[in-house]
């Protein structure tokens, strides 16, 4: 069983909140996360609905799960293609 992980706290978070990149069994995630007072990084946890729109029991990473690595690096590429057209071309955000 391997399992990576990568932090990026986000610059000026009040509670140490970020983003983190897992490996596990060769699929390649990012979830959301933070950093607690012990210093270490945590992933945050949800309870998605079941079919009768109640939390089910059973916690799961917050996460979207990408794929392998050549999948990941190519999604993010996109995102972060769609983000930068977002920006400069439509000028959000300003």
């Amino acid at each position: 069983m391997s399992s990576s992980k990568f932090f990026f706290e986000i610059p000026d978070s009040k509670y140490g909140e970020g983003v983190m990149v897992n490996e596990y069994h060769g699929l390649y995630s990012i979830a959301s996360a933070r950093k607690g007072k012990d210093g270490h990084e945590y992933m945050d946890w949800c309870y998605p609905q079941g079919k009768d729109r109640k939390p089910l029991s059973k916690g799961v990473p917050w996460k979207i799960t990408f794929g392998n690595r050549a999948v990941m690096i190519a999604g993010l590429k996109y995102l972060l293609n769609a983000v930068s057209y977002a920006t400069e071309e439509n000028n959000y955000g300003e």
